[in-house]
């Protein structure tokens, strides 16, 4: 199953398998949103990371309708999203999001990283898409430069 660019708002799919993402949903009609692209990167069934963007708070609603998703998508998604790579700047940010998403993990099934670029973050999602432990990651072996 392919991807359409055009049916995604929330989630930049132009360079899957790495999915990016930023502002959180602020409203009824972005959580929805959300969950229906959601929805379709589940089924698709390839392999993929997700890049966030740390963008500001996300309203209550909108943060328990994403982890409603999670919970009750959690196998779904976890067969084919490797990884939430959370991306935060600022030290002290980033050290309150790493105690959130120790909790996450262990929730949705997902596992959550934060690193400090987006550099880094690119080069983490490949980094665990192609390199397991066992040398061949969900693509395979990584490619020579």
């Amino acid at each position: 199953m392919s991807l359409d660019s055009g049916r995604f708002r929330l989630h930049d799919v132009a360079g899957f398998p790495l999915v990016w993402t930023g502002a959180p949903a602020r409203d009824a009609a972005d959580a929805r949103q959300w969950q229906a692209e959601m929805d379709a990167l589940a089924a698709q069934g390839s392999p993929f990371v997700i890049l966030h963007r740390v963008d500001g708070a996300e309203p209550h609603e909108a943060r328990k309708a994403r982890t409603s998703w999670f919970r009750h998508n959690k196998r779904a998604i976890a067969r084919v999203c490797l990884a939430l790579v959370a991306i935060e700047a600022d030290p002290i940010p980033r050290m309150a999001l790493k105690a959130r998403a120790a909790l996450a993990n262990q929730s949705y099934g997902v596992k959550t990283v934060l690193v400090a670029s987006p550099e880094e973050g690119e080069d983490l999602a490949w980094e665990i898409l192609f390199c397991a432990p066992s040398g061949n990651g969900a693509l395979g072996v990584f490619p020579a430069e």
